[in-house]
């Protein structure tokens, strides 16, 4: 395998409609854990949460990228409920972890927010060293909210 970066791109969309508000009242809302700031009475604001992973190899160190992107017109506040915002792990082929990012470390025990304004980004990186290993992976990013999203992507390393 030639040491030029091999960069994967997958996007996934989640689009929700926030409850229409009447009465200073949300009927039949599920939030999922996200608060709906910017929403008029009467209204309907559409939350539209675009995560995208990307994956470059590059040697024996593989870099990875969480984008979580908001398409929507109104601003999405994402709950956590410890200070972990993110993870991402490897897996073989046969679907056994061989690398966590958060393994190992510690983290505060506190509930936070992130918030995403309309066309607003969150984005988070790692980096992985693979040493000698080569073959196929499967990279695993998740944003750690109470709406939690994971997405995925298989990879190769080495000449495997």
């Amino acid at each position: 395998m030639s040491n030029e970066p091999i960069q994967l791109t997958i996007r996934r969309s989640v689009t929700t409609a926030v409850c229409v508000i009447a009465f200073g009242a949300a009927a039949g809302c599920d939030s999922g854990g996200a608060d709906h700031a910017g929403s008029a009475r009467g209204a309907v604001a559409t939350e539209r949460l675009v995560p995208t992973l990307v994956v470059a190899v590059k040697g024996d160190s593989v870099s990875f990228k969480l984008r979580v992107a908001n398409d929507g017109d109104t601003t999405v506040v994402l709950r956590f409920e410890t200070a972990r915002r993110f993870d991402f792990r490897v897996e073989d082929g046969a679907g056994a972890e061989v690398w966590r990012w958060s393994a190992g470390r510690v983290f505060a025990q506190v509930e936070g927010t992130e918030a995403i304004e309309p066309d607003g980004v969150l984005e988070y990186e790692a980096m992985w060293g693979t040493g000698s290993r080569s073959g196929v992976y499967r990279a695993v990013a998740s944003l750690e909210a109470a709406r939690r999203v994971e997405l995925g992507t298989e990879f190769e390393v080495g000449g495997g």
